[in-house]
């Protein structure tokens, strides 16, 4: 059955590649946007078919870098009032954020940063482990040096919020289409982007410009036009547990910086619980069905359960395992995402490291602003360009090193 005809030229036409949280806030900002058509597509049959749905669902201005602080603040303002402003349910929890940290080079570390967060505007505290009782009575206070506290964090339902933002593309005209998979970029002779291929061309789609979104796939996308971006695939895992004592429905979503081991609430009686615990962390491939898997393996259940038994009093031998997922990180060499128009007319909204889920609401408005005045205000981009081919944000003379917080 031959696919519908999308090329009409009457304003501005802006196809997104990808179907996830990225892509879907894209669209949206650009759908409110006077005289621009957005088309989004994505290759899987539904939306959010790849990390999305899999991700924790924290929100944080928690960060070491002063870009990551200013995108968590613009996407803050949109989380803690979303189901207010849009009358959608994305089961939002303004629970707040805990980082422990275990040793004095990361006390130091997180009391310079938790200052430079304040600067910027940020609401971050740096607590005693006995004042972090009040948030989790279970915490092992021996443990811990100290720990940096946000109390405007959130957590939400990233699969609702997916649904919220593809609902709201729609309402504003954006077009969604599934089993749309960009295989090629189309450029004039200049470069330019001019449209893009459907499916080893069984159809063309014309644009004034793409959106590359795509996630773990980003840097395959961004080849299509010709650009090379530092983007490394990483596959990462998380398990629901049943703990041996109830964590409070109020608890802050807590990261042990010792260890990289995390929990949060998360329905009814179980928690969200996980980490980052191997030094080999090979790459993968996003399209090997193993990399998005329903399943955990008993190694990294056993890692973690190690390690979240040294954070408080939830975790132990009677913990019971429910059921375990994972899902691909779009890493790249210096955590932080690239933000630009990379040639002219194609956009780079990729390699968010993690992160893509709660900077959504900001990112997706500097794609808006990029594409349709063709820079921002929102944010200083500096740190979020690549410079030609290279990717030289390190050596770039600001306030900047890999962001350490994962």
């Amino acid at each position: 059955m031959p696919l519908p005809d999308y090329n009409l030229h009457e304003a501005m036409e802006v196809v997104v590649i990808g179907g996830g949280i990225s892509g879907m806030a894209s669209a949206y900002y650009l759908s409110q946007r006077d005289g621009v058509e957005v088309t989004l597509c994505e290759q899987g049959e539904n939306i959010g078919h790849g990390s999305t749905p899999r991700a924790v669902g924290g929100m944080r201005s928690l960060y070491s870098t002063p870009v990551h602080v200013n995108l968590s603040l613009i996407a803050l303002d949109v989380w803690n009032s979303f189901e207010e402003d849009f009358g959608i349910s994305i089961d939002y929890r303004n629970n707040g954020y805990l980082f422990g940290v275990v040793d004095r080079t990361q006390y130091e570390y997180l009391r310079q940063d938790i200052f430079m967060q304040n600067q910027l505007g940020a609401q971050t505290e740096f607590i005693t482990p006995e004042e972090a009782t009040e948030y989790v009575p279970g915490l092992n206070t021996d443990r811990y040096m100290a720990l940096g506290w946000d109390p405007e964090a959130s957590q939400a339902d990233p699969h609702a919020c997916l649904q919220a933002f593809s609902k709201l593309a729609r309402e504003n005209d954006a077009r969604i289409l599934t089993e749309h998979k960009v295989t090629d970029v189309l450029q004039d002779g200049t470069d330019k982007v001019r449209g893009v291929e459907i499916n080893d061309g069984e159809k063309e789609i014309d644009a004034d410009y793409v959106v590359n979104a795509a996630g773990p796939w980003g840097h395959r996308v961004a080849a299509m036009a010709g650009v090379e971006i530092p983007i490394t695939p990483k596959k990462r895992e998380t398990t629901v547990m049943e703990p041996e004592q109830k964590l409070p429905d109020t608890a802050p979503l807590t990261i042990d910086l010792g260890s990289g081991a995390y929990f949060r609430p998360w329905d009814g009686d179980t928690i969200l619980a996980g980490g980052h615990f191997k030094a080999d962390d090979p790459d993968v491939d996003p399209d090997d069905p193993s990399s998005f898997a329903d399943d955990v393996p008993l190694d990294f259940v056993e890692m973690a359960m190690t390690e979240l038994e040294k954070t408080s009093s939830y975790f132990g031998m009677d913990t019971r395992i429910v059921r375990g997922w994972s899902g691909v990180y779009a890493i790249t060499p210096s955590n932080h995402p690239i933000l630009e128009e990379s040639v002219p007319g194609f956009v780079n909204n990729a390699g968010h490291s993690g992160r893509a889920f709660m900077h959504a609401p900001a990112t997706g408005q500097v794609v808006a602003d990029l594409v349709t005045e063709g820079e921002t205000d929102l944010v200083d981009l500096t740190a979020l360009r690549t410079d030609g081919l290279q990717d030289r944000r390190g050596q770039l003379p600001i306030p900047y090193r890999q962001d350490t917080y994962n």
